[in-house]
């Protein structure tokens, strides 16, 4: 299950949620399959050398996002620094020649936001570069690595011929459903 990520508007004197697009470009890439099971390389982690630049606008975004890529077994090749521009809108996983699989890694860890870019050379031993733009969120383990490790969910049910309750919000907070024909 996802949830994208939206801001309550109104279109037509209609109560109605707004998707925000950059937000939601991760998940909506591997709902479509741009970045799903299967096209994640068998590479560890640790044998990419990477670094980050910002290019998003946000404040330290380029050492956090080094940080988080280090605590999941990233090498940093140097440190965190700014792109050359603060206004990149879609996030660059560039990669050394011969370093396309360790690129592809890396994006999977950015919950697919982004874009692969080949460089035409290898600068300063680093496999990878992340030029982070708006669409970056955050660093995260992708979902098809995460099953290998986690436990299945316990799943209650009732007796035989009993009833569950279920208590929460009601189905139409908002009020009375207009009648509406098909």
């Amino acid at each position: 299950m996802y949830t994208l990520p939206a801001t309550n508007g109104y279109r037509d004197d209609q109560s109605v949620l707004l998707l925000d697009e950059a937000k939601a470009a991760p998940t909506l890439a591997r709902l479509r399959g741009l970045g799903g099971p299967g096209s994640i390389p068998k590479i560890s982690p640790t044998a990419v050398r990477v670094t980050v630049e910002n290019g998003s606008g946000v404040s330290g975004a380029a050492g956090t996002a080094l940080a988080q890529l280090q605590r999941k077994g990233f090498r940093a090749a140097s440190p965190a620094s700014d792109a050359d521009r603060s206004n990149y809108t879609v996030t660059e996983v560039r990669f050394a020649p011969g370093a396309e699989k360790k690129a592809k890694l890396v994006l999977a860890f950015l919950g697919g936001a982004g874009k692969l870019t080949a460089l035409h050379s290898s600068p300063g031993g680093v496999d990878v570069i992340v030029v982070l733009g708006r669409d970056f969120a955050h660093v995260a383990t992708p979902v098809s690595l995460q099953s290998e490790h986690m436990a299945p969910i316990a799943v209650r049910r009732p007796a035989a011929g009993g009833a569950t309750t279920t208590t929460g919000p009601s189905a139409n907070p908002g009020g009375a459903m207009p009648i509406a024909g098909c």
